[in-house]
């Protein structure tokens, strides 16, 4: 009777051991399964979470662009004080001269005319005098209605003729002798009326029947504002 017993014991041990390792069994089954619960729980919460979360506001970015500066307004111009001004090209407003041959000393006046204000620019008068020329002295302009005297100014004298164009550099110096052309360039404005040109040297100042016994000038002019 003795093996049975021991067998009984034996028997009874491992029926204890197995049922403590199929409740182990089921105990990790239960865990899992209530592990797996509460991840499924916590996904829910976070997904929810997400859902009703509102999303950040935007902060605005500074623009890439540097800010353009911009110009000071020009300040306005002062007005100025008004000056006379000269406008319109040169032209020849009194040309006396002859071919034919000259002899001096004038008998008759250089008398011209204008018909509104006018600036003069240029005068030249002609020395022939035999070839020899003169010295150069002034050339003036006579306001024949008063008689008075506007200017007389100290002329260069040239062997060459002027460049006659209008509006053509006239030189500022002497190139003679034998200073056949004497030259001014007055700058003087005048009103309409009669002016007579002036030679200081009229015992040398060229002059014919031709030109009526009046003495070889030429007078260039611009209109004047």
């Amino acid at each position: 009777m003795n093996w049975i017993s021991y067998f009984a014991k034996r028997l009874t041990v491992l029926v204890f051991v197995l049922f403590a390792f199929f409740l182990s069994i089921s105990s990790a089954f239960c865990a899992d399964d209530a592990t797996n619960k509460a991840l499924e729980e916590l996904d829910k919460a976070l997904g929810s979470q997400e859902k009703n979360a509102q999303p950040p506001a935007e902060v605005p970015r500074p623009s890439a662009k540097a800010p353009q500066a911009t110009a000071p307004a020009k300040p306005a111009k002062t007005p100025q004080a008004a000056e006379r001004s000269f406008s319109g090209s040169e032209k020849i407003l009194f040309k006396l001269q002859s071919d034919a041959a000259v002899i001096n000393m004038p008998s008759q006046d250089t008398v011209f005319r204008i018909t509104t204000p006018t600036k003069i620019t240029k005068i030249w008068t002609y020395h022939y005098n035999q070839g020899k020329g003169a010295e150069p002295g002034t050339i003036g302009l006579r306001d024949v209605n008063s008689g008075q005297v506007l200017g007389e100014w100290p002329a260069i004298g040239t062997q060459r003729m002027l460049d006659p164009t209008p509006g053509a550099k006239w030189p500022t110096s002497s190139d003679g002798p034998p200073f056949l052309y004497w030259a001014v360039t007055p700058r003087i404005v005048l009103n309409p009326g009669k002016y007579e040109v002036l030679d200081a040297d009229a015992a040398t100042w060229s002059q014919n029947a031709e030109m009526g016994g009046r003495g070889c000038a030429w007078v260039y002019g611009t209109p004047a504002d």
